[in-house]
Order: C-alpha cells, then structure tokens, then sequence
C-alpha cells in the first residue's frame, strides 16, 4: 500500500535524520531523500505535523502546496526514529502483541491477550512505574 506508514510517514521521518546531520531540511529536500512524490511527501508531512511528530516552519501556497522548512522531530519522531529510547509502555505493549500473534497455542494466546487487557486497565502511568522498578531492580539499582 503506498500510503502506509513504513512507505511514506516512518521514510520521511528517516530521511530527516539523514539530512539534518548538516542542517534542518526542508519539504524539498525530503522529497529528493525518499523518492516520494511532491504530493506523497506533503501528505505525510502534513500527518507528522498534526500528530507532533516534528515541527517546522510552514511555508505553503496555493501553488506549490503543502511545505515546511526548518523541520525538527518532536519527541514522538525522535522515538520513532530510535534517536531517543521507546517508551518502555508501549515497548512492552508492542512485545506482548508480537506474542500474541505469534503464539500457536490457543490457552497461551489467551493469557497474552488478558494480560495486554489488564495492562489497558492499569493505566499508562501506573504499568510504566512498574516495568521501570522491575528493570531497576533486575539491574541491580535498588
């Protein structure tokens, strides 16, 4: 599918890695690094601004569309990227479905998926505390 986030979002979030090394890009500039079209990469560009993936500068028209220049990832982008560390609720949320997906045994999937059901119930905030004390004290840091 052309539109789905591994071939169009997650590139153009890539190929801004890739170019600010040396300066913040530009619509552009993105479109040169991914190959994308002018339109594609609007599109995403515009779905990674509303969803605070990064930020810039926008400079669009009614001619040539959708563009920003200065682009910088936000934190979402930074994670997605792998610039910055995932966030280990949604890591271990991601774990948990591979392993749902995964598993063959219906009684196994079963306690995978309650168990992702319980960690939804629990909370963000609360499941989080918990997955960092049992890392620290797995490490050996409390």
């Amino acid at each position: 599918m052309a539109n789905d986030w591994s071939n169009r979002e997650q590139m153009i979030l890539d190929a801004v890695v890739r170019i600010s090394d040396s300066r913040d890009p530009s619509s552009e500039e993105i479109v040169e690094a991914t190959g994308l079209t002018d339109r594609a990469v609007q599109s995403g560009l515009r779905n990674l601004f509303d969803a605070d993936y990064l930020t810039g500068d926008d400079v669009s028209s009614n001619n040539l569309g959708y563009q920003l220049q200065g682009i910088r990832l936000l934190e979402k982008g930074l994670r997605s990227t792998g610039i910055w560390p995932a966030d280990p609720y949604d890591e271990f949320v991601r774990i948990v479905q591979a392993a749902i997906m995964k598993q063959a045994n219906p009684v196994e999937r079963g306690k995978l998926e309650r168990l992702l059901e319980s960690l939804s119930s629990v909370g963000q905030g609360v499941a989080t505390g918990l997955l960092i004390e049992a890392a620290k004290r797995t490490l050996g840091m409390t």
